[in-house]
């Protein structure tokens, strides 16, 4: 580990992880800042998915064309009380955005 560490410090790569790790974390934090401004998110997105299940905001999920966001669903949250799917984020009235906030 030491010497790929001081490759990694001979090339001048060290700088550029630890800026793109920078870069990464603020853009997780944005993302749950955002989220949290909501009472209830529509996504069809997986990590719009997984961020509002840590942050444990109700919110519809709709798969999406390669099918990963709704397998994910089925094999890891599908018994959780705030996800809640949907065949088209287009459709959500908010009769159903009140009765999942409740």
């Amino acid at each position: 580990i030491f010497a790929a560490v001081r490759t990694l410090i001979a090339d001048g790569r060290l700088g550029k992880l630890a800026y793109f790790d920078r870069l990464a974390d603020e853009r997780v934090q944005r993302g749950f800042r955002l989220l949290s401004l909501g009472r209830a998110v529509a996504t069809d997105r997986l990590h719009g998915h997984i961020m509002s299940l840590l942050l444990g905001i109700p919110h519809f999920v709709s798969d999406n064309s390669t099918g990963k966001l709704g397998a994910y669903v089925e094999a890891w949250s599908s018994d959780s009380p705030i996800v809640h799917r949907c065949t088209d984020l287009g459709i959500i009235t908010r009769a159903d955005v009140a009765r999942v906030i409740a």
